[in-house]
């Protein structure tokens, strides 16, 4: 997998700009290691945005955290980057995959609780009949940011230990202190090019480049690739091969999908 050094060269080299010490210099130089930087990890948020949309199952993350008795709501997260909230978190998540009472629950499996909009949750908090049952246990909804909170209707008399499934906000900037934190992990290794790429337009936007637009057309091809092949991978149906004639595919009693 490439790192964040090795992506650093790899912009260089597409701009054309010499490597002093095998690296980009941190001053003197008109796309400094820094910007670079920077724009590398811009280019990690995005991409990551784009994944996290088709990927969840693979980045889906678990917390559990104690939802306070008689409370309207509770942080998810802390504030500011401060791990914080109920799931002792840092971020908002970037998706709520699901809500689980598992107060009682030997498996710590649990109970789904159905998560509706907050507007109709208010409702239902304030006792207002609604066509929101909430008569088999809690219905809850998410709502704000830095920090999301969690609301759960008919509000808590006692507290409830609760078992969150999320997809986690953009990873922590890339930087050279490391392997855990010098590579892109979540995104495949044959697909780190875009990151380059996406620094590049920025690199090429800075300098009024107008063949900026020629690297990003690149850059929305290599992303809609594979956001193809995260597709693929997850579909049903990947395995199956569709045929016109089934008696090609049989043996006997056996058949061949």
């Amino acid at each position: 997998m490439a790192t964040l050094l090795e992506m650093r060269r790899s912009v260089s080299r597409r701009l054309d700009q010499p490597l002093v010490g095998n690296d980009i210099p941190a001053s003197g130089v008109f796309w400094t290691q820094a910007e670079v930087n920077e724009w590398i990890n811009n280019g990690r948020r995005q991409v990551y945005a784009e994944i996290a949309e088709l990927e969840g199952p693979t980045l889906t993350a678990e917390a559990t955290g104690t939802y306070t008795s008689g409370a309207r709501s509770v942080a998810i997260n802390g504030v500011n980057g401060t791990a914080g909230g109920i799931f002792n978190l840092e971020v908002d998540p970037l998706k709520i995959m699901g809500v689980f009472d598992i107060t009682s629950s030997a498996t710590a499996i649990g109970t789904k609780i159905d998560l509706i909009p907050y507007n109709e949750l208010v409702t239902v908090q304030s006792g207002t009949p609604t066509s929101t049952s909430v008569s088999s246990g809690n219905v809850g909804a998410w709502w704000g940011s830095n920090p999301m909170n969690l609301s759960l209707a008919p509000i808590p008399q006692s507290a409830k230990t609760l078992r969150l499934r999320y997809i986690p906000g953009a990873p922590a900037d890339l930087t050279d202190v490391g392997a855990a934190t010098n590579t892109p992990y979540e995104i495949p290794s044959t697909h780190h090019d875009l990151l380059v790429l996406f620094a590049v337009v920025q690199a090429k936007k800075k300098e009024e480049d107008s063949s900026w637009q020629d690297d990003w057309t690149t850059y929305t091809e290599l992303l809609n690739r594979l956001k193809a092949n995260i597709e693929e991978r997850n579909s049903a149906n990947s395995r199956h091969v569709v045929v016109t004639d089934g008696s090609d595919y049989t043996s006997g009693m056996s058949q061949y999908y």
